[in-house]
């Protein structure tokens, strides 16, 4: 499961069952980071191993992943919520 944080003023979650797709990925591992990479693909050693492994076996992926489309971010479920909840709170603060 990976949930998807379409932004504050949009959806607020879209939280998805499957892993997700090649491209989704992609876009995750770029937010994170190459020395990341392991946190979301079993022993991913970075960006091509990851994608390499996850083509080859998608239940490497490491769920949940928090995804913010919006703002180009993810990171781990509680670690996204809380910049989420942060970033609100200022706005209406």
């Amino acid at each position: 499961m990976y949930t998807r944080i379409a932004g504050l003023q949009g959806t607020i979650a879209d939280v998805q069952e499957s892993a997700p797709t090649a491209d989704q990925l992609t876009s995750i591992l770029e937010y994170l980071g190459p020395a990341q990479a392991g946190s979301v693909i079993a022993d991913a050693t970075g960006t091509t191993d990851a994608l390499k492994k996850f083509k080859a076996n998608e239940s490497l992926f490491k769920a949940p992943v928090t995804v913010d489309w919006m703002n180009a971010r993810a990171g781990m479920l509680e670690q996204m919520l809380m910049t989420l909840c942060s970033r609100a709170w200022e706005t209406v603060s």
